[in-house]
């Protein structure tokens, strides 16, 4: 029947708005959004169709979409809390965590709800905001003690504070509530890899994977204990899988470069190599690294300048993982976005 109106009113802003609302009810969000366009444009600045429009864009999760149609709702109505939550968590899924800090710290369901909570802290422990994180969590503890997900979360903030035997403590607590949980028998195994305990790593890197075969992560830090090991096959199938997954892991771009050069392969070590500098510009490894696979190619000049990124990153006082036979210095957790 509303179709048949506009049919009859291209430009009845009643019509539009309600079959977008109608549409994001069906979860047909791409018409929804559309018909929230058609209306915005003959009633520029409206707050509910902003609204409506933004939900849309949230619930489709195209949050960098949403974001900026928050932020104008927000501008036009300051007090709109709804508005000024879903902002929080859009930043928050976007990555921008010191703008999603502010807005989920003053969101009222921060105080009532444990999974805004638990955002909250991640988004204090990507911003190394330790103390507050601690605090956050010593609550949550309290109110949610069978919690895997607190452990989890309290387990981050114990090692970004350098208390690694406290946080794999945690991560062992909430695998005694849940064992079966995603995610957090590779926490632990990321604990054992960073002490170099790579038997215990080992055996919580290939549960992870019984739990989520999918998981890149696990493969990637598994295939790095296969090259510790020189068992260079075994690493590069892993490695290979891990990247046809997910092909933005700096460590399995980084190692498989490691070896193919020890296969004296150094035409795709090169290109495997330029991929990690090309994710994280800032680790002299890579760049020494490819420097060796230029130099064994004949390419003097391609090879002098990677030498000369690692001299200069040396002078800022870069981590220098140069000479390390096989494996990345600094790795961290890759982040939970919400789902």
């Amino acid at each position: 029947m509303w179709r048949d109106v506009l049919k009859a009113d291209p430009a009845d802003i009643q019509a539009l708005a309600t079959l977008g609302l109608l549409s994001s009810k069906q979860k047909k969000y791409v018409e929804a959004e559309g018909f929230y366009k058609r209306a915005l444009r003959l009633l520029p600045n409206n707050p509910e169709l902003l609204l409506n429009l933004a939900l849309a864009y949230f619930k489709n999760s195209d949050l960098k979409e949403a974001v900026p149609v928050f932020e104008q709702v927000v501008k036009l109505e300051a007090n709109n809390e709804q508005a000024r939550t879903l902002l929080g968590i859009s930043y928050y899924g976007i990555g921008d965590f010191q703008k999603a800090i502010p807005l989920l710290e003053q969101s009222p369901e921060a105080q009532t709800s444990d999974s805004m909570r638990q955002m909250l802290v991640q988004a204090y422990l990507w911003t190394k905001q330790t103390d507050k994180a601690e605090k956050e969590l010593t609550e949550l503890a309290r109110t949610s003690p069978n919690s895997p997900a607190v452990h989890v979360l309290l387990a981050e903030a114990l090692d970004a504070s350098g208390r690694p035997a406290a946080a794999i403590e945690q991560f062992q607590a909430a695998l005694r509530i849940r064992d079966n949980d995603p995610n957090v028998h590779f926490g632990l195994g990321y604990m054992y890899w960073k002490r170099k305990d790579d038997q215990s790593a080992e055996s919580e890197f290939r549960r992870e994977l019984q739990i989520d075969p999918a998981n890149a992560h696990a493969m990637t830090y598994l295939a790095d204990i296969e090259l510790r090991r020189d068992q260079l096959e075994d690493a590069s199938i892993l490695l290979r899988k891990a990247i046809g997954l997910q092909d933005n892991i700096y460590l399995a771009l980084y190692d498989l470069g490691v070896i193919l050069q020890k296969q004296n392969k150094h035409r795709e070590a090169a290109q495997e190599l330029r991929r990690a500098v090309a994710l994280d510009a800032g680790r002299p490894e890579a760049h020494y690294r490819l420097a060796g696979s230029y130099r064994a190619l004949g390419e003097t000049a391609e090879a002098a300048e990677q030498l000369r990124m690692v001299q200069t990153l040396q002078d800022k006082g870069a981590e220098d993982d140069v000479l390390k036979a096989g494996g990345a210095g600094r790795n961290q957790l890759p982040p939970e976005l919400p789902k």
